[in-house]
């Protein structure tokens, strides 16, 4: 890990939403376009805008109708359309799972802890291939408030995505039974 900051593969940037955060340095030098290193342009909602994004589901306009081509189903959104998503997966198979949800339509958010997804550091372009069409919240399951904003959120969701190891689901308040009772 130390190499990977003297090597500048690992920068300390100030981003405008969440603060200083660690993002992936320059990879390469090339001397007619030199790389730069720029706060993340999709970086995550800090958790004081989950209300903001609540809101942003409420009030979503609906698509203006397309005229689709004959061969097209009638639905071009996809068969999904109007399904909200909160998505806890990590890894690869995670969120391809909540990948595959929204390129059928659904609504997805990505909910990740205040330190980021694990993936936007290591595996930068894996990560934006994962999770490009879906919302981003900051969400500490473990911090005081984070229990309170997860029951507001999952009223208004159809479907809770986690691929944790046995029993983190339940420490983390998002079992079965528990999200159940809520929605």
């Amino acid at each position: 890990l130390a190499q990977l900051w003297a090597n500048g593969l690992a920068v300390e940037v100030d981003d405008p939403v969440v603060g200083a955060m660690v993002q992936p340095g320059v990879l390469g030098e090339l001397s007619a376009t030199p790389g730069e290193v720029r706060p993340a342009e999709a970086a995550a909602r800090p958790p004081s805008e989950a209300p903001t994004l609540l809101e942003e589901w409420r009030n979503q306009a609906p698509p203006a109708p397309a005229t689709a081509p004959p061969h097209l189903p009638p639905n071009p959104r996809g068969p999904l359309d109007g399904v909200r998503v909160l998505d806890f997966t990590v890894f690869l198979s995670g969120p391809m799972c909540a990948h595959l949800l929204t390129d059928l339509g659904a609504d997805v958010t990505k909910v990740e802890p205040h330190t980021g997804d694990d993936f936007r550091m290591s595996a930068p372009y894996v990560f934006r291939a994962l999770h490009r069409n879906k919302r981003s919240v900051v969400l500490d399951l473990k911090k005081p408030g984070g229990d309170d904003m997860l029951e507001r959120l999952v009223r208004e969701t159809d479907v809770v995505v986690y691929n944790y190891r046995l029993g983190v689901e339940e420490r983390l308040g998002l079992g079965y039974e528990r999200l159940k009772a809520i929605n």
